[in-house]
């Protein structure tokens, strides 16, 4: 039944990252509401284009050479495309908390968003370095350049993580209380999350799904 089930799994994150961000969108967004902007932004970000470059990353493992470039470069380009809508979605609540008079970082959604900021800075910075096409891998001793990618492939994984545990605490807030919609992405951010493990897995064998995480956000 698992082999059955193995060439459902990765259309399966990709349809729950998809569903997930593009109605977290539908039903936030409105151009001028800035606090809207926040949500919508943060869902697409992390749910749906995240989640695509992380399901990159698991594939593009075991290409070689010329076609693994190409992979990783497109992994790049999607994980940026990621960071730009993050940015519009920090800086539209960093500007309504302000306009609002209200202080930053308070709860603990707040909180977890900060860390995976932090950490997320830390994986952009770790893959900079990683990708040899920049050419800033050679300014490190050979010896250092596994340790580096590895840095790289659990920061992101570390992100990403950090970032769905943020949308479930920010989808108790009132703010975004849309009734049973509310507890439906609460439901699909929770499978999205236990998908892509299984998806990662599969490749690395079950024993090992705990570190395939650190493996595979490349």
């Amino acid at each position: 039944m698992a082999l059955q089930l193995t060439p459902l799994v990765t259309p399966s994150c990709r349809a729950l990252g998809y569903v997930g961000g593009l109605t977290l969108a539908a039903w936030f967004f409105a151009p001028s509401n800035i606090f809207s902007w926040h949500p919508t932004c943060m869902g697409i970000g992390f749910i749906l284009v995240m989640t695509e470059g992380i399901l990159r990353a698991i594939e593009f493992r075991f290409l070689e050479k010329a076609d693994r470039v190409q992979a990783i470069r497109t992994h790049g380009y999607i994980q940026l495309l990621a960071l730009i809508f993050i940015l519009l979605g920090f800086f539209s609540i960093y500007l309504n908390k302000e306009r609002q008079g209200k202080p930053h970082v308070t709860s603990t959604h707040a909180k977890v968003g900060a860390a995976t900021g932090a950490v997320g800075l830390l994986a952009l910075m770790a893959g900079a370095v990683s990708f040899r096409s920049f050419g800033l891998l050679s300014a490190f001793p050979e010896r250092m350049h596994g340790r580096i990618k590895a840095s790289h492939r659990m920061l992101g994984a570390a992100t990403w993580t950090l970032s769905l545990a943020a949308i479930e605490l920010g989808l108790q807030h009132p703010a975004a209380d849309k009734g049973a919609m509310t507890r439906v992405w609460q439901l699909l951010v929770g499978c999205l999350a236990g998908l892509v493990l299984l998806r990662m897995s599969q490749d690395t064998g079950g024993a090992h799904a705990g570190s395939a995480i650190l493996e595979a956000a490349a």
